[in-house]
């Protein structure tokens, strides 16, 4: 099975920062108004903001695993409820290379690969290299061609 790049948690890690700093800024505003609410509630609800952030990044990076496979694409995530989904390589229409740039910062990208159906038509795998994004794309390719 093959993990996603370590890099990604530090792209989650900013995003939590990003959180904190605004929910840091609402209970002040809030504290604030209501004479009530002290601060040091604020600090707290911060804190331990943080520190379950800190624990839910390690779990999720733990329990993203993907693995290219003869017959299709098997994926498997989620740590509190678990999502295993297999993608035959015959369903796969087309595969996108995306790189927003929080991915690019931190040099990732996000493989999109777009599926026949109706109900969750695409399957993302994000926190990837660019090099390996490519290299899966072209596997994918390559099983698609050898199945025609």
């Amino acid at each position: 099975m093959n993990g996603l790049n370590g890099r990604v948690k530090y792209q989650w890690g900013l995003k939590l920062i990003l959180i904190s700093i605004i929910f840091s800024m609402i209970t002040r505003a809030v504290s604030q108004r209501f004479e009530f609410v002290p601060t040091w509630i604020s600090i707290i609800g911060l804190f331990l903001l943080v520190l379950s952030g800190i624990a839910v990044i390690s779990f999720h990076y733990r329990s993203w695993n993907f693995q290219i496979e003869s017959n299709g694409i098997f994926i498997e995530c989620g740590f509190l409820w678990r999502k295993r989904t297999f993608v035959p390589h015959h369903n796969i229409q087309h595969v996108d290379i995306n790189q927003p740039i929080i991915d690019r910062l931190f040099g990732l990208s996000r493989l999109v690969i777009h599926t026949a159906g109706e109900a969750d038509s695409t399957v993302r795998i994000s926190g990837l290299r660019p090099d390996k994004s490519k290299m899966i794309e072209e596997e994918i390719f390559n099983k698609k061609q050898e199945d025609s």
